[in-house]
């Protein structure tokens, strides 16, 4: 291919859409995490502390399902047929963890209690890849089962060589997303997986609780409430989840190869150029157009509650 990924062919091509999936271990695969944390406890019943935590976290193939298929779909492919190594689709890159803590008797040992727990944490890593503009089996790389997880190829840019494209507003606009992108940085090259992340989110959790008098013996009765993702009770805006959706993957644009002469090619006769299409009479893709909000972890929680202490 104009890249340099290999290609393949069926070995009878009557197969169609048939496959055959050979999972095996591999020898890769690493992570490397560190903490940093502090915690301060005072007399009068306050306490603080945060944490610092930072992933490299790297592997070949995600877990995704229990299924051969959904393994092999799932993943992002340099190779057509190999799943890339590099970051994990569960790295989480940074994350900041923080509380404030009140525990005090304002009246005789009856106690009150005030928690606040925030985390902000950097968004789930995902791919740029390219799909397979005709159906079925892929023309561009003779495989079936993944072809929307291709990595992408970017572009050197609009003049690149190795690619062309249906249209000058195609070329346009994959250009200048390119340039406000992390894709900038790999110009030339296939871009390496889950290189993209999606929106950072910060979240917040109150827990209110005071203890009362039964006037039966020493029990007492607690009252509590927990706001889980306080922010969002606040405002319908804030606390929300927003990110690419699983496979984690964002095909910008599908792709075709052609021959020498600019016309398609199959997986019999060479590729000398990509061809570059707009997934949509809209344009190319974009993150922006891939995110989703998880509602179980987008949305606010109250949940009120008693204890009796005898």
């Amino acid at each position: 291919t104009p890249d340099g990924r290999p290609r393949y062919m069926p070995i009878d091509a009557s197969t169609g859409t048939y496959q055959d999936i050979i999972l095996t271990n591999f020898d890769k695969g690493r992570s490397f995490i560190g903490v940093v944390r502090f915690d301060k406890a005072f007399d009068f019943g306050l306490s603080l502390g945060a944490s610092y935590t930072w992933e490299d976290v790297k592997d070949n193939a995600p877990i995704t399902s229990s299924q051969a298929t959904s393994l092999y779909k799932y993943a992002a492919f340099a190779d057509p047929n190999y799943s890339a190594y590099g970051i994990s689709n569960d790295q989480i890159k940074w994350q900041v963890k923080w509380h404030v803590d009140f525990d005090h008797a304002f009246f005789g040992d009856y106690k009150t209690k005030f928690s606040l727990f925030g985390t902000t944490q950097a968004g789930r890593p995902f791919s740029y890849t390219m799909q397979e503009a005709a159906s079925g089996r892929s023309p561009s790389f003779g495989t079936v089962g993944n072809t929307s997880n291709y990595l992408l190829y970017v572009p050197t840019g609009i003049d690149d060589p190795r690619v062309v494209y249906d249209s000058a507003t195609t070329a346009e606009d994959l250009n200048n997303y390119i340039n406000g992108s992390v894709l900038k940085d790999y110009r030339g090259q296939i871009a390496p997986r889950n290189i993209g992340r999606s929106k950072v989110r910060t979240r917040l959790d109150l827990h209110l609780e005071q203890e009362l008098p039964t006037f039966v013996g020493g029990s007492r009765i607690a009252l509590f409430a927990d706001f889980e993702n306080f922010l969002n009770l606040l405002n319908s805006k804030w606390g929300i989840q927003e990110q690419v959706d699983f496979p984690y993957s964002v095909p910008l644009v599908k792709v075709q190869c052609l021959t020498a002469a600019g016309t398609a090619s199959t997986v019999s006769t060479p590729c000398t150029q990509y061809k570059y299409i707009a997934n949509s009479s809209s344009g190319i893709s974009t993150p922006n157009q891939s995110l989703t909000t998880p509602v179980t972890n987008s949305l606010y929680l109250i949940r009120i509650g008693a204890r009796v202490k005898f």
